[in-house]
């Protein structure tokens, strides 16, 4: 079917493009659709960037518009427009008064802080004390001495009178006995002296001590060494332990004696017993009055640990080394801790001023009764210092044999073997049946070598 001529041109003639006027009006269409194009492309991007904004409310995958590409764009420097706004508010309402504060706390808190670091690195015991006591303090060393005293041996609840120099001025001073604060404490003069009382506690336990004076400000310490004596000379013993010599148990002391210029030391060997079911832990220490040294433990061995119902020995010594020759004994003390338990056992040594003597210790005697009338076995000991071999008898007067006896016996003796022998002391032990205590004193006579001592024995409770 053939098209119908236009501007008298056939279809065929039209698509050969044979007619000039449709071919411009191609080319003229053409430019204005390119145009149109390119204006209506332009008016969109203008509105989108006028609008920069997403489709709101729509779901996603309905909206009619696609979101426009510079829309998160646009809407990051908005909020970012928003917040240095705010940002700028807020600073100004803040104003300058609030930076002022700041500034001043923060220093107040540094001073503080400084502070806190000058003060605890002068306080005594710091790692730093050490350099400021060093720095701070010059001259001597403190010094600590006992005042109107001749002997640093004391009891417990004892009080004593101390003084101090070289300390720090005007400085306070605590004081220290072992590991024990004391309640007492010293005022320092401008001078760096002192004079105080030190109160013993009444509950201290016999032993060997160190009392520490310590400067409060410069943590320096002097020290001065104290010996705590037991209150009573007699037996004591409240610990689980029990103590036998060769000779038999301990109940009135151990006797030592020997000739002024025997340089031989004497020695006693001492049977410790554990008497409970459970091991424990002892301690032995051995004190010479008026701090001399004459006596001591062999062999270093003063603790141990015994088993339930075990035995441990240890060795006494006593030398009469640098000693007087005395009419009475020198005195001293062994004594065995348990905990917070003791047992002291007083010591005893004569030094005659010649060798041809025999010492008989225990004058007067003490026993110790026990319920129903009868006393702990109290030995009478008899010790040579003579080169030679001495006979010895002990005798209970008729008049109170039947109350006390010697070895089961009214009579007991011996031989005495000569000084530094084997058998060179001796013992007989005294019993008592129906005694009453501190009603009369009971007596026995002793001779040796032609000598006849009268013994008195009393009761005690």
């Amino acid at each position: 079917m053939e098209t119908a001529p236009i501007h008298g041109q056939t279809q065929a003639q039209i698509e050969q493009g044979a007619d000039p006027y449709y071919v411009l009006l191609n080319l003229e269409s053409l430019a204005t659709t390119n145009e149109a194009a390119e204006q209506w492309r332009k008016g969109w991007r203008d509105r989108q960037r006028a609008e920069a904004g997403p489709a709101v409310g729509i779901p996603r995958g309905q909206a009619s518009v696609s979101q426009p590409l510079m829309a998160m764009q646009h809407s990051l420097a908005r909020m970012r427009a928003v917040i240095l706004e705010q940002s700028k508010k807020a600073e100004q309402s803040l104003g300058p008064n609030v930076r002022f504060w700041f500034t001043i706390a923060s220093m107040s808190f540094l001073i503080v802080l400084l502070g806190a670091y000058l003060l605890w690195s002068f306080l005594p015991g710091s790692q730093f004390a050490s350099q400021s006591i060093t720095a701070a303090v010059s001259g001597p060393p403190p010094i600590l001495a006992l005042q109107n005293s001749t002997t640093s041996s004391f009891t417990a609840g004892q009080e004593l009178r101390i003084q101090g120099a070289y300390f720090n001025a005007h400085s306070t001073v605590n004081f220290l006995l072992g590991s024990t604060r004391l309640q007492d404490t010293a005022q320092s003069t401008a001078q760096g002296t002192f004079t105080t009382e030190i109160h013993l506690p009444a509950t201290l336990l016999a032993g060997s001590y160190a009392l520490q004076a310590q400067d409060h400000h410069t943590g320096q310490n002097a020290f001065l060494s104290l010996t705590i004596l037991p209150r009573l000379d007699a037996t004591i013993n409240t610990t689980p332990l029990e103590f036998i010599t060769p000779g038999g148990p301990i109940s009135d002391g151990l006797p030592f004696a020997i000739a002024r210029g025997n340089n031989t030391p004497s020695t006693r060997q001492i049977t410790i017993i554990n008497t409970s079911g459970a091991p424990l832990q002892w301690n032995a220490t051995a004190l010479a009055d008026n701090n001399l040294s004459w006596l001591s433990i062999d062999n270093g061995k003063s603790s141990g640990t015994l088993p339930a119902q075990g035995t441990d020995t240890i060795t006494i010594s006593a030398t009469a080394t640098d000693l007087a020759s005395s009419s009475t004994p020198y005195m001293g003390h062994l004594i065995f801790t348990v905990g917070k338990q003791q047992a002291v056992i007083p010591v005893s040594l004569r030094v005659p001023a010649t060798g041809n003597e025999v010492i008989v210790s225990s004058i007067p005697m003490s026993a110790v009764i026990q319920p129903g009338g009868g006393c702990l076995p109290t030995a009478l000991t008899f010790i040579n210092l003579g080169n030679e071999k001495v006979e010895w008898q002990a005798t209970v007067n008729p008049s109170d044999s039947m109350y006390i006896h010697l070895d089961k016996s009214i009579s007991s003796h011996g031989t005495l073997q000569p000084s530094g022998q084997d058998g060179d002391t001796a013992a007989t032990y005294l019993t008592c049946t129906g005694v009453h205590i501190g009603e009369n004193l009971y007596h026995i006579t002793v001779q040796y070598n032609g000598i006849t001592q009268d013994v008195p024995v009393s009761v005690l409770s």
